[in-house]
């Protein structure tokens, strides 16, 4: 065999098979390297959407970096929420408007939940997270947190059944499930779970109305379980029925350094900071609120209220307050602890948010800011202060509060839209159970007409009643009047004027009422029925005349010629009776009985 001649095959089969060798481990060797995930920049809504997608799986986000580009307005738009985020999401301080999560569905907010791994900062949430029926973990920006947010700040509309908060519904369990741990036995299944103790939320500030119809509603969080709050800042008015806190609604955990400046509703446990401490299931750990301060004004409190907790339970350190009626922690107050200080001493702390520096009221209506007045500790206002009112068609409106106080903390004062009542029906009635008048326009709120009878006084001859009629002014000049009147009789409607005289009015019908036009809010009533006409009389006592004359001709025809009592005809054999002799039922009747 000639070896010089083999050689060139063999070594270009042995570079083959060397090749396909390689071809062959590449892949396993690419699939098993730790690559970098490319970050993904929002641009636009469509961007926005797509990443809703893509964070249908959490694995998807991890590691990875998203971008804000720009300012969103999700207007119209069909967007239930980010479903999942572990990794960073930096807003770059732009604003997404226009949330709108009213579905039916429990854990809201524009991330439904943030993993352990999850950051998110610089990031402004404008709409309403206020999913409908009773569901509950409901957040500005997050529903349930483990993970970290930093400078965010939410402004709008949050509420739920329970467990609400401005920024986060809930915080600090991560649940990791791991199926290949899943240890079955006989038919059961024992699954493995554990939780990291990673939540945080420093730096953020709430500005929304937050709202549970139930329990643990926060300015800042509803439930803080674990984690921590730092340096957060609420200032939107917060209402619920128990657990009601400017800043966490119940904590099991840190507090430290927030301040909140807002209005409370609640029935048991509201508090400044937190409505009540409690302790935690997973860690066996306790609120501590430290360095904490508030300006807080409770509108609504039945039992355990304070200006830093509504419970006693947790440990306080150097919490101060502002009021002028709250005591710090349930009904005392501690030195060092939770103690009240002038206005003028919380200014004198250090880090003071420049939004403590000056108090604000703000007038709403539909949940939009309509005007806002900087005032100072322990100003009043009247409605001359107050802005227009913006009309709604259909709809009466009014101020919340017409008049306020001596103010110690922001306020909020909204419009109140009614649907406007076509017609006030007086109490008074006939005795059908009819209203005797009707006053129609436009009215609403707690408008009513009160109807009084009066003494006739009125300079008019024929006056059967007098009323007087007050009802508020719905705007307009003129109102049309409706009124029974007595047995649905005809007549005249008389108006006393201003200077005293009574003026008739002109009539019209409508049903079984009489209709008249009249101005003021202020009207008084008289009322002459119609008289017959002469013609009528006449008619009246012509008939009369015919009818006596027709009753004396029968009478006389059936009297005999000296008067005797008429007879009867037979119609068979009748009866005799003792009154009546025998002969006399017997005699026949006469041609003059006839007649």
């Amino acid at each position: 065999m000639n070896t010089e001649l083999n050689f060139p095959r063999r070594l270009l089969a042995g570079l083959t098979a060397l090749a396909l060798l390689l071809m062959l481990a590449l892949p396993v060797w690419a699939e098993g390297e730790e690559t970098e995930k490319l970050p993904v920049s929002i641009n636009s809504v469509e961007d926005l959407l797509q990443l809703v997608a893509d964070c249908r799986l959490d694995s998807w986000s991890e590691d990875r970096t998203v971008d804000l580009n720009t300012d969103l307005d999700l207007t119209g738009v069909d967007f239930a929420g980010i479903p999942t985020f572990s990794g960073t999401f930096d807003g770059n301080s732009h604003t997404i408007s226009g949330l709108s999560l009213v579905d039916d569905g429990s854990v809201t907010g524009f991330f439904r939940y943030i993993q352990a791994d999850g950051v998110v900062h610089d990031l402004t949430i404008r709409g309403r997270s206020m999913p409908s029926g009773s569901r509950t973990t409901v957040g500005g920006i997050v529903g349930s947190n483990a993970g970290t947010l930093i400078n965010c700040r939410f402004e709008g509309v949050a509420s739920g059944a329970s467990i609400v908060g401005g920024i986060a519904g809930t915080m600090g369990v991560e649940n990791l499930l791991d199926p290949e741990e899943d240890n079955k036995d006989e038919g059961t299944s024992l699954l493995r779970t554990s939780y990291t103790v990673s939540a945080v939320l420093t730096g953020n500030i709430n500005e929304g109305s937050i709202t549970a119809k139930k329990d643990m509603v926060g300015g800042i969080v509803g439930q803080e379980e674990l984690g921590l709050v730092t340096a957060c800042e609420s200032y939107g008015d917060v209402t619920g029925v128990n657990q009601v806190g400017g800043i966490a609604g119940a904590a099991s955990a840190k507090l430290r350094g927030n301040w909140a400046k807002c209005a409370l509703s609640g029935e048991k446990y509201i508090g400044g900071i937190v409505g009540q401490g409690t302790d935690s299931d997973l860690t066996d750990g306790s609120l501590i609120a430290i360095n904490n301060r508030a300006i807080v004004s409770v509108l609504e409190g039945q039992q355990y209220v304070g200006a830093v907790s509504g419970g006693q339970d947790g440990d306080f350190y150097g919490n101060l307050f502002v009021s002028d009626d709250l005591q710090g922690i349930d009904r005392l107050s501690r030195v060092g602890q939770a103690e009240p200080v002038t206005y003028e001493t919380l200014l004198a702390q250090e880090n003071v948010p420049d939004s403590f520096r000056k108090l604000t009221l703000t007038f709403k209506a539909d949940g939009h800011i309509i005007k806002k007045i900087s005032f100072d500790y322990g100003a009043s206002f009247t409605l001359d202060d107050y802005p227009e009112i913006p009309q709604k068609n259909g709809y009466y409106a009014e101020w919340s509060t017409p008049v306020l106080d001596q103010l110690h903390t922001d306020t909020v004062v909204n419009v109140e839209y009614t649907p406007y009542i076509p017609s006030l029906s007086s109490s008074v009635t006939r005795e059908n159970g009819r209203p005797v008048f009707f006053v129609d326009g436009f009215f609403g709120g707690s408008n009513a007409v009160q109807v009084t009878q009066q003494d006739i006084t009125a300079d008019v001859h024929g006056v059967t009643e007098q009323w007087l009629l007050e009802f508020t002014d719905d705007g307009n000049e003129t109102h049309q009047i409706r009124y029974l009147t007595p047995g649905k009789a005809k007549g005249k409607v008389y108006v006393k004027q201003a200077d005293g005289s009574w003026h008739k009015v002109e009539t019209g019908r409508f049903g079984s009422y009489t209709t008249f036009t009249t101005t003021g809010t202020e009207v008084e009533v008289a009322f002459v029925p119609a008289k017959l006409p002469i013609w009528a009389f006449c008619a009246g006592g012509a008939a009369l005349l015919v009818l006596l004359l027709l009753l004396a001709k029968r009478i006389k025809s059936k009297r005999g010629p000296k008067g005797e009592k008429p007879r009867r005809e037979k119609k068979g054999k009748q009866p005799e009776t003792a009154d009546t002799p025998a002969d006399e039922l017997d005699t026949p009747i006469s041609e003059t009985d006839m007649q």
